[in-house]
């Protein structure tokens, strides 16, 4: 299994989030599952990746562009070159972002599903609690959490499906959503679970136009309307 964790200046949570992928890897790794863990440093001014560097096990590769298109597919390049030659049916590819906490049987939940077929795996997303009034945390899951909702910061692809697909585009944003609506059109198994929600920040500006924190800005600040 590969994880591949795009960061943009998130010195400030990048720790916690490898915290959260060691745990996860630890458990898959009892059963005899490989895994590599790549950050992908995107256009950093901070210390993300001297940070993530300084992490055990973990593999550190950076970009200039500022887009998060980009930085998934050149993990995802990083991740499935290993010098094994490695059959990339075998591979999983996991996505988390680095303002996001993974829980422990995370990659557990991927490797079941993809063992039973999936090519891919959508998985939900949750908000620490107390960073909204309870009206915005109702709202944010009315609409975020329905089991086929696509986040870049929980999301699994088999290898082969990813390569036959052309990839992540290199898009600014919603390059997750362009992926599985590829993956779909192909005809792939896409599997949605509500099992192993990510954690993710509710801040309301995001690193990336129109993603996330945008989607989460226009659900909670409706209050103020």
């Amino acid at each position: 299994m590969r994880i591949v964790v795009p960061a943009r200046d998130e010195a400030l949570r990048i720790e916690r989030c490898l915290d959260g992928i060691a745990a996860a890897r630890t458990a898959v790794e009892a059963l005899g599952v490989r895994t590599r863990c790549i950050v992908v440093a995107d256009a950093c001014r901070d210390a993300t990746a001297t940070l993530a560097r300084a992490t055990p096990g973990v593999e550190v590769v950076e970009t200039r562009a500022a887009r998060v298109g980009v930085a998934r597919r050149v993990g995802v390049d990083a991740a499935g070159d290993d010098g094994h030659g490695i059959d990339p049916h075998a591979v999983w590819i996991a996505s988390t972002d680095a303002d996001s906490v993974v829980p422990a049987d995370w990659l557990l939940v991927h490797l079941g599903l993809a063992d039973r077929g999936a090519d891919a795996v959508l998985g939900l997303v949750h908000l620490p609690p107390g960073d909204a009034s309870a009206p915005a945390l109702a709202r944010w899951h009315a609409c975020s959490q329905v089991g086929d909702r696509i986040h870049g910061a929980n999301l699994g692809v088999r290898l082969d499906a990813y390569r036959a697909v052309g990839g992540f585009p290199p898009l600014a944003a919603h390059e997750d959503v362009s992926l599985v609506a590829a993956l779909r059109g192909a005809g792939r198994s896409v599997v949605a679970t509500t099992r192993a929600s990510v954690r993710t920040s509710s801040r309301h500006e995001g690193r990336a136009p129109s993603g996330f924190a945008s989607h989460l800005r226009t659900i909670v600040l409706a209050e103020s309307d």
